[in-house]
């Protein structure tokens, strides 16, 4: 994140309140159940996040089309990097369900 990158303040707020500052960021609520993790990779350490299993193993069935809607949106208003960009549709849409 740029700003996480140029505003130590920003960052130390993210890194402590992540939640708190996502909702602020985005404009969105989060649920109170929902958890949202900021991990700081290091130039020697990078972080793959393997995503939940929306439906268990062998079970296939067409989306809907409001869960069409909720995939094809996205929530990279204040991000940069693609990855984050990734992760906060995640977010959102784990926000949809709720």
């Amino acid at each position: 994140m740029q700003r996480a990158w140029e505003d130590e303040s920003f960052k130390q707020e993210l890194l402590s309140n992540p939640k708190a500052v996502y909702a602020r960021e985005s404009g969105e609520e989060t649920p109170k159940n929902l958890e949202i993790e900021v991990i700081q990779e290091t130039a020697n350490k990078v972080y793959l996040v393997l995503p939940n299993n929306p439906a268990p193993s062998g079970y296939e069935e067409e989306l809907s089309e409001e869960a069409l809607e909720t995939v094809a949106g996205g929530a990279c208003r204040f991000l940069t990097r693609p990855i984050e960009c990734i992760l906060l549709t995640r977010i959102r849409n784990a926000n949809d369900l709720a």
